[in-house]
């Protein structure tokens, strides 16, 4: 194609195209600026911008009539698969900007993928069955924050535990879903309730997670707070297999109330003096302004609604104050 003619196509406007097929569909200058908005006159300088890009005349001006040339003609004939093309294209965008369409990749791992990333899946799929959701598996909790770092995923859930240092998020935007208490979970030990301190379980067997896990440093925090060293029998990282041993009579665990499963062997003690609290985050990057990130925020709030809503019977035992409590801005169910 000559070059120069490439160059001219490059200044073609969408703006001269619509008015030159109203000026063909009516005849006139004036009846197409009236279906347009715009001035006779504004019609007639963009059919001319047109022609000049063009290089050729499509229109014979005459004292009150314009009539169509064989240019125009055919101009009119090849622009009505550009503006449906271009109809089309601006239907997708609209459905992406809406979030009826697009894609969303959530990570988490740990307590929180178990009991709020299936309920939160299942409410963005539920209203927004068009969107692309899907879920990438991050290995650990800290290799999340990495992962919606370099992209590979647009939505994490993350941890903060009171006594430990929290994580970098620089770049990232992150919003708090809900604040947790650490209870202790046992089989053997009576029933459920409320006990003082942890300092009631010192003479107990525990499993905990491994050597310089965040959960061995919260229960060795709260050893030497209440003055005594905790008698680890077993370590493991994951929490069902926590809860087995704990099951098997085998010790006692420090857990998150979300790490709580539906064991009803198992009893829970809340700790009442000097209570440890997790907090559960959702991050994303800071530049991504995917509009399906605020339906996500919004499905795992709802999800940890739910989950606060059954945890205030589900060891057979009432308290006076929820364990786990939706963080106030997004108390909204």
């Amino acid at each position: 194609m000559d070059t120069r003619f490439q160059s001219a196509l490059s200044t073609v406007s969408f703006t001269h195209v619509r008015a030159l097929r109203a000026v063909v569909e009516h005849g006139s200058l004036s009846s197409a600026a009236k279906e347009l908005g715009y001035t006779t006159s504004a019609i007639s300088q963009q059919i001319s911008a047109l022609e000049r890009s063009l290089g050729v005349p499509l229109f014979e001006r005459g004292p009150r009539s314009v009539r169509v040339t064989a240019a125009g003609k055919r101009m009119y004939e090849l622009s009505a698969d550009l503006l449906e093309s271009i109809a089309g294209i601006a239907d997708i965008m609209r459905g992406y900007a809406s979030a009826e369409k697009g894609t969303l990749r959530l990570t988490a791992a740990g307590s929180g993928a178990a009991q709020l990333l299936p309920r939160a899946v299942a409410g963005i799929t539920s209203n927004h069955p068009a969107a692309e959701i899907s879920l990438v598996t991050p290995g650990t909790p800290d290799s999340v924050v990495e992962s919606v770092k370099a992209g590979f995923a647009d939505i994490g859930v993350i941890y903060e535990y009171s006594p430990t240092p929290q994580p970098i998020l620089e770049g990232l935007t992150s919003t708090p879903l809900l604040h947790e208490e650490m209870v202790v979970i046992g089989r053997d030990q009576g029933p459920s309730g409320e006990r003082d301190s942890i300092r009631d379980f010192a003479d107990e067997d525990w499993a905990c997670g491994s050597k310089g896990s965040t959960q061995n440093q919260i229960l060795e925090h709260l050893g030497e707070r209440e003055g005594f060293v905790p008698r680890v029998a077993h370590r493991s990282d994951d929490p069902d297999v926590i809860r087995g041993l704990v099951n098997q009579g085998l010790g006692i665990a420090l857990v998150p109330v979300l790490s709580l499963g539906i064991d009803r062997s198992i009893h829970l003690y809340r700790l009442m003096d000097g209570p440890v609290y997790r907090r559960v985050q959702l991050i994303h990057r800071t530049t991504d302004h995917n509009p399906l990130i605020a339906s996500a925020i919004d499905a795992f709030a709802k999800a940890a609604d739910d989950y606060l809503t059954w945890t205030l019977t589900a060891f057979g035992v009432t308290f006076d104050a929820p364990m786990l409590t939706l963080d106030a801005e997004l108390q909204r169910f």
